[in-house]
C-alpha cells in the first residue's frame, strides 16, 4: 500500500449537520477505491460518496474563530455534506487528508472561505433536495393537466425554472417515491422513461410519461405498464417478468403478509382469463388481464385544487369515483332565495345551539358571575362607600378599577380549576354527562382572556387614578392614606408606580402576564418555542399568584378580596399538584425502544404500580436525558390490561428530535452506559376515552392522531372476544384511517392485523383512505389500483396492507360517510364521533357532524375531538 493509500484510509471524527433540528456524530473514512464513507461511531455505514464522475470537488469553510469550525463539501448530483468540527486543528487535518485523497485519484480540491450563515442557508441538504424533487413532480403534474394558470412572483418563477432544470438519477427517483433504488418497480419504471439509457431523467421525459398516463386512452395507459415489463422491446413479455413486477409492488406496501400468496393469486388470475400455460404474453393478453372491466381505469385519477368528486357511495358502502371536472358544479337543488338563506341560517344556529348547549350554559353562568361581582364592586364604590373620599379624587375611575379587580380576581381563581387535570379525569371517570370536559382547554383560554381584559382595564384605570392622586396636596394625601407616612413634598407619579408595594407588584404582574400571554395566544409561537411556553406556564403561575396576593396587601384603595376567591380553587389545585408530583417522582425503565419510519420512535416502558387508565387516555412524558422539567403529551398505545406502557412519538420539534436521538443507537455516545429513563404524569382523560358509552361509534384518525385508536381498538376487540365487555354499550365501531400512504405507519398496520385476528364478533369495520394517491403524483398508483381490485376479489384482503379493511383512494367525504353510518343505525339515539389528528381534520369532522345533524332526525351525532 502506498503512502497516499495509507493516509486515504484514515478517519476523521466530526458531527454531521442534517438540518436545523438534527445532527449526528460521524466518522469520515477515505477509502482507497475512490469512495468516501460516512460512518457512525459504531462503524455502521450511513452514506457513501463517489468521486469518479467529477474532476474537482468544492469545499467551503468558515473562518470565524468564535464559533465551531464548519466545512461544506458540495456533492455532485447528491445532497451536500456539512461537518462541524470540535476545533480548527481537526478541520485542518480533514482538509489535508481530503486534499491528498483527491490528489491520489487525480482530482482537485477547491477551497472557498465563507460564513456560518451562508453554509446553513445554501447547503443542499437532503431535506432541501427532497423539496426540489416534490416541486419537480408538482409542476410536471400541473402542466400535464393544464391547471397551472396562476401568476407567479419572480422568486416563484425562479424556483419553478430551477425545478424544471433538475435531472433525476435513479437514487433521486427512488427516494422521491419512498422506495429503494434496487427495487424492480423503480428499475423498470426508470428504464421506461430513460430510453436513451443516460442514467438521468429530464423534466420533458417525465412530463411525456404523465401525458400518456393522464390524457391517453385506456390502451395507451396500459401500454406504459406493458413497456415496463417488456425490457427488450420485443412486444412480448414472460409471465415471470410480470410476477417480478407484481411482487415488487409489495415493497411499497406497509406489510409483506401477502407476499407468500402473491404467486398463487396471480396464477389464479391467469387461469380465470385462460392464460395459464402460455410462455409469453402479448399486449392483448396483458390488456385483458389488467382490464377485467373497462371502467377500472376510469377510476384512476388525480386530485387537484378545484376538482369536485365523490369518493364514498353511502348506498353501496364502497368507494366510487366520478369523472373529473375542472370547476365545481353548482348545487341546483339549493334554495338561494332570501327566505331559503334565512331558513338555512336558522337551521345552522339551531343545530349549533343544540350541539354546544352545555358549553353555552357554563359560559353564561361564568359571565353572569363575572358581571355580578363587577356590578357589586362598582356600585359599592360609586354609590355606597360614602365614608371614603377616594371617589372625589379619582372620580368614576375608582369604581371601574375596583369592579375590574373583583372580576379579574374571580376569573383568575376559577382559572386554577381548569388545569386540575387529575381531578377532571377522576370526575370524568364517574360518567358525569353534564359537564363538557372536552372544552376544558377552550374554557381555560376564555377565562384567561376575560381575566386579561379586566386586568388591562384595571391597569389603565389605576394609571389614571394615580395620576390624579399625584396632583393632590400633601394634606389631602395624609387624609386619604392614613396608613402611609409622607414627607413635606407630595410624592410624584413615579413614586406610586415604582416605590409602593402595590405599584411595583402591579408592574411585575404586567410583565409576568405579558410573557405568559405571548407564548400562549399565538399557536406558531407556542409551537416554535414550546419549551418557553411550558416553563412560563409551569412556573410563571407561582409568581403570578404570589404577586397578586402581595398586590392587595397595602389596601391603598380598599380591602383585597382575591385571597378569599382563591381559597377553594387553591385547595383543589394543591391536591391535584400533589398527585402530579407523586406520579412524576418515579423514574421508569425503558424496556424496549424502536426507531420506525417517518421519524417515529416507539418506546415501551415499565408500568408504575397502581397505574390505572382507560384506553384513549394520554400522559405527559418527561425524559431524564435532557430538559428534565419539560413534558409533552402523548397518547398511550397499549391496552389497559397490559403490564407495560408504550407510546409512539413522531419527531417534529426540538424536544421530540432530542427524544429520538436519545434512543438512537447510532447516535448514543460510547461513554454513556446508562439508558435514559422516563417520568410520566397522568393518565389524563380526553374525548376518545368515552367511546364505550355509545352503541355505535365512528372513529377518525389522521397522521399521528391514530395513536389513541391503537389502544382503543385493541381494548375493544380484546373485550368482545373474551366477553369481558358483555354488558357494555358499544356494538359497532367504524374506524376511518386517513393517511398519505401506508408505508410510514408500518407499526399501526401491524396493530390492525392483530386487531383483525381478534375481532371474532365483527364489531369493527375499517375504512382506510390513502390521500397520497391524489394530492401527490405517485407513479405506482395506476398499476397498484388495478392490482388491488383483483387482489381484493381473489384473496379477500388488501394488497397494500394484507388487511380485510376497505381501501379508498383520495380524501373522504366526511358528511357522506356519516350519513352512511346514520342510515344504517336508525335504531340508536346517538352516534359517537371521535376524531384525533390535525386541527383542520378535526374541524372538518365537526363540520360534517353539524351538517348531518341539520336533518333534525335520529340518530344525533355527538362529536369529541383531540388535538395535541
Amino acid at each position: 500500500m502506498t503512502n497516499n493509500q495509507e493516509k486515504g484510509s484514515e478517519k476523521v471524527v466530526a458531527t454531521e449537520w442534517l438540518h436545523c433540528n438534527l445532527s449526528r456524530p460521524v466518522k469520515v473514512k477515505f477509502a482507497s477505491d475512490g469512495q468516501v464513507h460516512v460512518e457512525n461511531r459504531k462503524g455502521n455505514r450511513l452514506r457513501t460518496i463517489t468521486i469518479k464522475s467529477v474532476s474537482a470537488m468544492m469545499l467551503e469553510v468558515t473562518e470565524d474563530s468564535t464559533e465551531d469550525p464548519l466545512a461544506l463539501l458540495r456533492i455532485h448530483k447528491e445532497h451536500d455534506l456539512v461537518l462541524i468540527f470540535e476545533n480548527m486543528a481537526i478541520r485542518r487535518k480533514f482538509i489535508e487528508i481530503l486534499t491528498q485523497f483527491l490528489k491520489a485519484h487525480g482530482k482537485e480540491l477547491v477551497i472557498t472561505p465563507t460564513s456560518h450563515e451562508h453554509i446553513f442557508t445554501t447547503a443542499e441538504t437532503k431535506e432541501k433536495r427532497q423539496q426540489r424533487l416534490e416541486r419537480f413532480f408538482k409542476i410536471a403534474y400541473a402542466q400535464a393537466f393544464g391547471i397551472d394558470k396562476k401568476e407567479r412572483s419572480a422568486v416563484e418563477q425562479k424556483e419553478c425554472e430551477d425545478a424544471m432544470n433538475l435531472k433525476l438519477t435513479r437514487v433521486d427517483f427512488a427516494e422521491a417515491l419512498a422506495m429503494k433504488p434496487t427495487c424492480v418497480f423503480i428499475e423498470k419504471m426508470f428504464n421506461c422513461i430513460d430510453r436513451q439509457r443516460e442514467g438521468r431523467i429530464s423534466f420533458q421525459q417525465f412530463l411525456q410519461l404523465i401525458m400518456h398516463l393522464s390524457q391517453g386512452d385506456e390502451k395507451a395507459r396500459i401500454k406504459v405498464l406493458f413497456d415496463m415489463c417488456d425490457s427488450d422491446r420485443s412486444g412480448l413479455i414472460e409471465p415471470a417478468q410480470l410476477f417480478e413486477l407484481l411482487r415488487s409492488l409489495l415493497d411499497m406496501t406497509a406489510s409483506q403478509k401477502g407476499a407468500a400468496g402473491m404467486d398463487a393469486v396471480t396464477w389464479k388470475l391467469f387461469e380465470d382469463f385462460g392464460l395459464k400455460g402460455k410462455k409469453k404474453l402479448s399486449f392483448d393478453d396483458f390488456f385483458s388481464l389488467i382490464t377485467d372491466q373497462t371502467h377500472d381505469l376510469s377510476k384512476v385519477g388525480l386530485d387537484f385544487k378545484g376538482v369536485h368528486q365523490t369518493f364514498f357511495d353511502p348506498k353501496a358502502g364502497r368507494t366510487v369515483r366520478h369523472d373529473f371536472v375542472l370547476e365545481p358544479t353548482a348545487d341546483v337543488s339549493a334554495d338561494n332565495t332570501l327566505r331559503g338563506r334565512v331558513k338555512a341560517l336558522h337551521a345552522h344556529l339551531l343545530t349549533y345551539i343544540e350541539e354546544h348547549k352545555q358549553q353555552i350554559f357554563y359560559l353564561c353562568v361564568f359571565y353572569v358571575a363575572i358581571l355580578g361581582v363587577w356590578i357589586e364592586r362598582f356600585s359599592f364604590y360609586m354609590f355606597l362607600n360614602e365614608t371614603s373620599d377616594l371617589r372625589k379624587v379619582m372620580g368614576v375611575g375608582i369604581a371601574i378599577t375596583r369592579g375590574s379587580a373583583a372580576a379579574m380576581s374571580l376569573a383568575f381563581s376559577i382559572l386554577l380549576m381548569t388545569v386540575c387535570r387529575n381531578i377532571i379525569t377522576w370526575i370524568r371517570d364517574l360518567a358525569c354527562p353534564y359537564i363538557p370536559f372536552d372544552s376544558a382547554v377552550t374554557f381555560h383560554k376564555v377565562i384567561a382572556l376575560t381575566g386579561g381584559f379586566f386586568a388591562l382595564v384595571h391597569t389603565i384605570g389605576h394609571l389614571i387614578n394615580f395620576y390624579h392622586v399625584s396632583t393632590q396636596p400633601i394634606e389631602h394625601l395624609r387624609c386619604l392614606f392614613r396608613e402611609m407616612s409622607f414627607g413635606p413634598a407630595p410624592p410624584s407619579f413615579a413614586f406610586w408606580v415604582f416605590k409602593t408595594l402595590t405599584g411595583l407588584t402591579g408592574v411585575l404582574l404586567v410583565i409576568v402576564m405579558s410573557i405568559m400571554f405571548v407564548f400562549a395566544l399565538w399557536p406558531k409561537i407556542q409551537q416554535q418555542a414550546y419549551r418557553y411556553f411550558w416553563l412560563s406556564h409551569r412556573f410563571g403561575y407561582i409568581a403570578f399568584y404570589v404577586l397578586c396576593i402581595l398586590h392587595g396587601l397595602p389596601r391603598l384603595t380598599g380591602e383585597a378580596h382575591f385571597p378569599w376567591y382563591l381559597i377553594v380553587p387553591t385547595v383543589f389545585f394543591v391536591f391535584d399538584r400533589l398527585i402530579g408530583v407523586k406520579q412524576t417522582a418515579l423514574e421508569l425503565e425503558v424496556i424496549e425502544s424502536e426507531l420506525l419510519p417517518s421519524d417515529v420512535v416507539h418506546l415501551k416502558f415499565t408500568r408504575p404500580p397502581d397505574f390505572v387508565y382507560r384506553s384513549g387516555q394520554w400522559i405527559r412524558l418527561f425524559c431524564t436525558a435532557f430538559c428534565p422539567q419539560e413534558a409533552h403529551p402523548f397518547t398511550l398505545t397499549t391496552k389497559p390490561h397490559d403490564n407495560y406502557l408504550s407510546v409512539h412519538v413522531k419527531a417534529q420539534g426540538i424536544w421530540t428530535w432530542k427524544l429520538r436521538e436519545a434512543f438512537d443507537t447510532n447516535l448514543i455516545a460510547e461513554e454513556r452506559s446508562l439508558q435514559p429513563r422516563l417520568r410520566i404524569e397522568g393518565p389524563f382523560g380526553g374525548g376518545n376515552q368515552d367511546w364505550y358509552k355509545y352503541e355505535t361509534v365512528v372513529m377518525v384518525g389522521a397522521g399521528m392522531g391514530v395513536t389513541p385508536y391503537a389502544s382503543i381498538l385493541k381494548d375493544l376487540v380484546f373485550g368482545t372476544s373474551t366477553n369481558r365487555f358483555s354488558g357494555f354499550h358499544c356494538k359497532k365501531v367504524y374506524f376511518m384511517w386517513i393517511c398519505p400512504s401506508h408505508k410510514p405507519f408500518e407499526w399501526f398496520v401491524e396493530t390492525l392485523h392483530e386487531i383483525e385476528k381478534l375481532d371474532v364478533t365483527r364489531v369493527l369495520e375499517m375504512h382506510i383512505f390513502v390521500t397520497q394517491f391524489f394530492n401527490k403524483f405517485d407513479l405506482r398508483t395506476t398499476m397498484l389500483y388495478v392490482c388491488e381490485n383483483h387482489f381484493q376479489r381473489l384473496s379477500k384482503k388488501s394488497l397494500f396492507t394484507g388487511l380485510k379493511a376497505i381501501n379508498h383512494f383520495g380524501r373522504p367525504d366526511i358528511p357522506e360517510f356519516l350519513r352512511y353510518v346514520k342510515n344504517r343505525h336508525r335504531h340508536v339515539a346517538t352516534v359517537g364521533v371521535l376524531s384525533c389528528g390535525p386541527k383542520t381534520m378535526t374541524e372538518n369532522v365537526g363540520n360534517g357532524c353539524e351538517l348531518v345533524n341539520r336533518d333534525r332526525d335520529f340518530p344525533r351525532l355527538v362529536h369529541h375531538s383531540e388535538n395535541f
